[in-house]
């Protein structure tokens, strides 16, 4: 199932604690959680977790 167009993709240089982490401008099929405020490798973000909105896999910001 397609996540993003790659035009969308900004940034693949965020390292979150289960690995990497991507900063879209823009994705489609996914239910995200509640943003929350979380300090990755490279300082403080404000993310949400995305789960698939077909089958409901969770993919790890």
């Amino acid at each position: 199932m397609l996540l993003s167009m790659h035009d969308d993709i900004i940034s693949k240089a965020f390292q979150a604690s289960h690995g990497r982490a991507f900063l879209f401008s823009h994705v489609m099929n996914v239910v995200s959680s509640i943003k929350q405020d979380r300090h990755l490798m490279t300082g403080l973000h404000n993310v949400a977790d995305v789960h698939c909105s077909d089958c409901g896999e969770i993919t790890l910001s």
